[in-house]
């Protein structure tokens, strides 16, 4: 599989054989993004939950909210999933909702 539809930036998806793991722990962009304080905790959520999407027979409808209260709690140390959390995360569900639409031509 292509290393960019994987993910994986630039340096991590060139000069390697297709079964070598990519250099992600010494890559450049491993860092990941510069977060407020405020955010790193939805950050979290967002990332341990990312199995948790409910899809139909036309694609992903949305996040199994019930499955995302229990990984938050099961994160350690937990995420507090108040409305503030939740309104991150359903901004970056309707932002990946919106791009898989895009990616089927809708």
């Amino acid at each position: 599989m292509d290393p960019k539809r994987l993910g994986y930036c630039g340096t991590c998806a060139s000069g390697r054989a297709p079964d070598d793991p990519p250099p992600c722990s010494t890559c450049p962009c491993a860092k990941g993004p510069d977060l407020k304080p405020e955010n790193r905790d939805a950050l979290r959520l967002w990332l341990a939950a990312g199995t948790q999407w409910r899809s139909a027979g036309f694609g992903l409808v949305g996040l199994d909210y019930a499955a995302l209260a229990l990984v938050a709690g099961l994160l350690r140390p937990p995420v507090d999933l108040d409305p503030h959390c939740f309104d991150k995360i359903q901004a970056l569900e309707r932002f990946e909702l919106a791009r898989a639409a895009k990616g089927k031509g809708s």
